[in-house]
């Protein structure tokens, strides 16, 4: 037998013993909740591109917002708490740890809606109401949606997964519903659709919220100096976080910056035909993958609370071996199916006038799959605190 050949079956072997009734539980839930997070995501999509293509263009560009801080501060901070949440409860810190993460939402919010209202103001100095409006509108949006994921990720990071998906699919189901309310009514419009998206994504954090206070620790013990400790986290977190920081920032222009090239170059509605191809490019890849790793990162970090455990470790690189194989098949996936069915695929989850560059979605595939390969083998530094 080759090593190739006693290498795999090694890691099946793996696999197999990690299939406890625990497990298999927890991983029902993952695939019930994205599934049907998945298609009630067809449904706000297919909702959303009525409003035609210069203001679902307009509602991309807003998205990139979000992503690019995203990508600079909320990302590598949820990042941090995913990595360093285990190792503060080795140590009966975690309440400390929890409410270190809430002071900075709460400040990080308040500085984006100052943002947000030093923009309005200039815009209506100038005269646009509409856009200073719209400005106001997209700073609320960022903040719930920056907010609700965080929360996704806190409660995916203690692993409960029932918890969170039942919120999940609720959120996706009202969402839809406060979406097509506004379409039968005829005012499905970006700022009355933005409005909608906002109110139920804040009543979705604060659902979640309680949620997940419930789960916090209430019986460890107090700490000595309290803002000493605090002092400690945050050293230690921005040692970790300020490499992706860094590389938020290339990360935002390989992965959004093109849609305001196409906005300057082209048009805004051209941004949204590509939002629409990169929607089905993010069904068949970057949800299955998101997935994946909300599934394996709170495992695989666990793995590694303590860095001398070398069993402990090896365990931890050898879910990251896994997972590397894992995505790498759905890039092929991905590419075979937007091959066989991408414009079907197109016109059903919007209408035809979005399908004019089908025939790119297979190198659309698999650029952003040698990309999420790429990621999924940054997990070992991660983990190793060295990213």
């Amino acid at each position: 037998m080759s090593k190739l050949s006693q290498r795999l079956a090694q890691e099946l072997r793996f696999l197999r013993s990690k299939l406890t009734r625990g497990n298999v539980a927890e991983l029902a839930w993952v695939l019930v909740g994205q599934t049907a997070t998945l298609l009630m995501g067809f449904v706000i999509l297919k909702l959303m591109t009525q409003m035609g293509k210069e203001a679902f263009g307009e509602y991309t560009l807003m998205l990139t917002i979000s992503a690019f801080l995203g990508l600079i501060l909320y990302g590598p901070v949820e990042q941090g708490f995913i990595r360093f949440y285990y190792h503060y409860a080795h140590l009966t810190r975690t309440a400390p740890f929890v409410k270190l993460m809430y002071r900075f939402l709460v400040w990080s919010a308040a500085g984006f809606l100052v943002a947000s209202l030093l923009f309005s103001s200039g815009a209506l100095g100038l005269g646009d109401r509409r856009l200073a409006l719209l400005g106001l509108c997209a700073g609320l949006f960022v903040i719930s949606q920056k907010a609700d994921e965080f929360f996704n990720t806190a409660l995916n990071v203690i692993r409960k997964r029932k918890e969170n998906y039942i919120l999940q699919g609720a959120h996706k189901i009202v969402t839809a519903a406060a979406l097509y309310l506004l379409y039968r009514q005829g005012q499905l419009e970006l700022v009355q659709a933005m409005l909608a998206l906002t109110a139920v994504t804040f009543l979705a954090v604060l659902a979640k919220l309680l949620n997940y206070a419930k789960h916090i620790p209430r019986d460890e013990p107090p700490l000595p100096d309290p803002r000493a400790a605090r002092g400690e986290m945050v050293r230690e977190l921005r040692a970790y976080v300020l490499p992706f920081l860094i590389w938020g920032v290339a990360g935002w222009l390989q992965l959004y910056g093109e849609k305001w090239i196409l906005a300057k170059l082209l048009s805004v509605g051209d941004v949204g035909v590509y939002a629409v191809m990169l929607s089905v490019v993010n069904v068949l890849l970057n949800i299955p993958n998101a997935m994946l790793m909300e599934y394996v990162n709170p495992i695989v970090f666990r793995h590694y609370a303590d860095l001398e455990d070398r069993a402990e470790l090896e365990i931890g690189h050898r879910y990251i071996r896994v997972t590397i194989a894992l995505v790498l098949g759905l890039t092929l996936a991905a590419i075979a199916i937007t091959s066989l069915a991408g414009r079907p695929i197109i016109v059903l989850i919007s209408n035809e006038s979005y399908t004019a560059s089908a025939s790119l979605l297979p190198l659309l595939s698999l650029g952003t799959g040698l990309f999420l390969v790429g990621q999924a083998m940054c997990s070992m530094g991660m983990g190793l605190n060295l990213p």
